[in-house]
């Protein structure tokens, strides 16, 4: 009887052992499915912190235009435009350490090869004024903008407020498509903007399209930038989107009398 008891003793403890075998083994596979649960949990949520980061990265970014300075002159004969270039970026050290600077675009017409334009970014107009003041202080700058021809007729400053930037598409600006005009008085400020803001998506879907910034200075001068990988896809968008009834109207709030019309050569890009 002893014997028995001992063989039923073990016999229990045999299955107890390969019950606790069976529960250790689900238990294991069962933290194993928690744990890689939550790690792809958690890669998920890093993925979309990351991809959150990014979006908040590229609107901050765009929010940091607050103004748009365009320069425009024509070059003295006596300056070649490798010496106007060379003068050019020897300002770059001193205007990147400028406040609220966010870089620029130095380009030239394509129909003149002499007349210079010169796209620049800040945070605000304060940070622009404050960079003016410097640089009239900078001999290095100063002895850049003497290769400027001194005649009202082809300099302009305009210190505009940015209205429309877009996101950018991928691509290297070759080309800047400038637009100088003002509108009509029986439409507003708003009605314009409804109406260039209804162009975008069609810019979008031209090949070499790369971005686009409407802005205006406070006295009414509006300016379209639109940037684009070449010269070719600028021109044959153009053409197609003055057919466009959208752009039809767009293009017939403006006061053609006002309205200047270039197509530029990108030579120095330091934008932001």
């Amino acid at each position: 009887m002893a014997k028995y008891f001992v063989n039923l003793s073990y016999a229990t403890s045999q299955n107890n052992l390969k019950k606790h075998i069976k529960n250790m083994r689900q238990l294991l596979i069962l933290t194993c499915l928690i744990v890689f649960n939550c790690n792809n949990q958690k890669k998920e949520t890093m993925q979309k912190d990351i991809k959150k980061k990014e979006a908040t990265t590229e609107q901050s970014s765009k929010e940091k235009i607050g103004t748009i300075v365009l320069v425009t002159a024509k070059n003295k004969p006596e300056y070649t435009r490798e010496k106007v270039l060379e003068l050019s970026r020897a300002i770059d050290p001193i205007v990147d350490e400028f406040d609220g600077y966010l870089g620029r675009k130095m380009a030239y017409s394509y129909d003149e090869p002499d007349f210079l334009t010169e796209l620049v970014y800040y945070t605000d107009v304060n940070s622009f004024e404050e960079a003016a003041d410097i640089e009239m202080k900078s001999e290095t700058c100063l002895t850049f903008f003497n290769t400027m021809i001194p005649d009202p007729k082809t300099n302009i400053i305009l210190v505009t407020t940015p209205l429309i930037i877009t996101d950018s598409k991928p691509g290297n600006v070759e080309t800047v498509e400038l637009v100088l005009f003002k509108t009509k008085p029986e439409f507003d400020k708003e009605t314009v903007v409804n109406a260039a803001k209804s162009m975008n998506a069609i810019l979008e879907n031209y090949e070499g399209y790369i971005s686009r910034k409407l802005s205006r200075t406070d006295d009414g001068q509006w300016m379209d930038v639109v940037y684009w990988t070449d010269l070719e896809s600028a021109k044959k968008a153009s053409k197609h989107i003055m057919e466009n009834n959208l752009g039809q109207i767009y293009f017939g709030m403006i006061d053609e009398s006002t309205m200047k019309f270039y197509h530029l050569d990108v030579v120095i890009d330091t934008e932001r």
